[in-house]
């Protein structure tokens, strides 16, 4: 029999290749994977923080006089309205660019902002 030496090595040469393209997808994948980890635990710490202040006395005292501000018609010259809205808006800005996962920032605080204390 006549081996093709050549044609042999081509062989393994293409089949090391895909297996280095796989080995690089695999990586990509795990890389990707850890990297969405990290964001949803950032985003957990952040939005734990952001409950806290929430509920705070701080939070509260700013909740209640911008509702009274409002009730009483002067909201839209109220400094505790626009705090309020403020933090809000930046919850908001930091979904958008993807600094915060969009469905932590719901399951964390909807229940906050639904229900409020």
């Amino acid at each position: 029999m006549n081996w093709n030496w050549n044609v042999i090595a081509n062989i393994g040469t293409t089949v090391a290749a895909v297996v280095a393209c796989f080995a690089v997808a695999v990586a990509i994948w795990a890389a990707m994977r850890q990297a969405a980890m990290a964001r949803a635990q950032t985003s957990l710490n952040f939005v734990s923080k952001l409950e806290d202040d929430w509920f705070s006395a701080t939070g509260q005292q700013l909740r209640a006089r911008a509702a009274k501000d409002i009730l009483e018609g002067t909201g839209l010259d109220s400094k505790a309205v626009y705090e309020l809205l403020l933090r809000l808006e930046r919850i908001g800005l930091l979904v958008e660019t993807g600094a915060l996962d969009r469905e932590v920032v719901w399951s964390e605080l909807s229940s906050s902002t639904v229900f409020p204390s």
